[in-house]
């Protein structure tokens, strides 16, 4: 298990309207090439009729054009063979992550999701901690309730919270953010990872990346999990 910074594993992103995928892109400069090849091809046609027999245009210039047309062509066609191998990768990739589905699946992350007083996630410790805080807040990034009870021994700990503040109000049903801080009996900082966890309902394809539904509006890149296991027992807070 590595102890690199946590990202991602929240909601599947969504386009910007108005942006390019990389495919799009390429097709755009496809059909611009051929209308500027379209152009020059009769520009220097029409000079070509019009052209002084005794003084002949000097050829230097249209080869010079017609090379780099060529080379420009090459790149446009060796970026659409780029774009098919990567819809290739991307669909095997998600027929690979099919076999992920109805298992239980970590990811890095700092997102839980509340639904009806029930919320978990998970971080593992490289070695023990002398002393470990919980830390969960609302999407306006208030803290709503801190826990200072959570496992404190080196490896995987997954957290039910039971989706009360700290002054035991329910909590409407939602995405929370948490974080773990932790020190060890020197009070050294230790660096633990934090990650979303559930159960794979569903595998997607957002812009060439695998992601998998999580249930309760929970997701994650494929490429961000960490632990695939079975049900885990939680300690409730």
């Amino acid at each position: 298990m590595t102890t690199t910074s946590p990202t991602g594993g929240s909601t599947t992103p969504q386009q910007p309207a108005g942006l390019l995928t990389a495919s799009d892109q390429t097709t755009q400069d496809a059909i611009g090439l051929a209308s500027n090849f379209n152009s020059f091809l009769q520009l220097l046609t029409t000079q070509l009729k019009n052209q002084d027999p005794l003084a002949p245009m000097d050829a230097t210039q249209f080869t010079t054009q017609l090379v780099q047309f060529s080379q420009v062509e090459q790149s446009i066609n060796t970026n659409s063979r780029l774009d098919q191998l990567v819809k290739l990768q991307s669909g095997s990739q998600a027929m690979s992550a099919v076999g992920f589905m109805g298992q239980e699946v970590q990811a890095f992350g700092d997102k839980t999701v509340l639904k009806d007083g029930n919320a978990r996630f998970v971080y593992t410790l490289p070695s023990d901690a002398g002393s470990l805080t919980v830390t969960i807040k609302n999407a306006n990034g208030d803290v709503i309730r801190t826990i200072s009870n959570a496992p404190k021994d080196q490896g995987d700990h997954v957290v039910a919270w039971d989706g009360k503040d700290d002054q035991g109000n329910p909590m409407v049903n939602g995405t929370y953010t948490f974080s773990v801080s932790a020190k060890d009996a020197k009070d050294q900082a230790i660096d633990a990872v934090t990650g979303v966890i559930g159960t794979v309902q569903g595998v997607t394809v957002d812009n060439g990346t695998v992601v998998l539904d999580l249930g309760n509006d929970l997701h994650a890149k494929v490429t961000d999990i960490f632990t695939v296991n079975e049900p885990q027992t939680a300690s409730s807070n």
